[in-house]
């Protein structure tokens, strides 16, 4: 690849990241910086992306009985 087409592919890719975060902000609404900054993260990586959620890890149960995951709130 010349250095030109790399340079191409570079910018269409950043190109595709503002448009991915741009729809990641519209479609989420009031979060949508703190939405397409995430997603944006997770797909610079080509692998596996730790992310970690409070509400989850403190309110396990009631955090999936207001995710509808019955399966997993309801035997705690």
């Amino acid at each position: 690849m010349t250095g030109s087409a790399k340079d191409q592919a570079q910018d269409q890719t950043r190109g595709d990241d503002s448009d991915l975060k741009g729809l990641v902000e519209e479609f989420s609404g009031s979060n949508g910086q703190y939405y397409g900054l995430q997603f944006t993260r997770i797909g610079n990586k080509s692998g596996f992306t730790w992310t970690f959620n409070w509400a989850a890890a403190i309110f396990g149960p009631i955090w999936f009985g207001f995710r509808g995951l019955w399966k997993w709130g309801l035997p705690f």
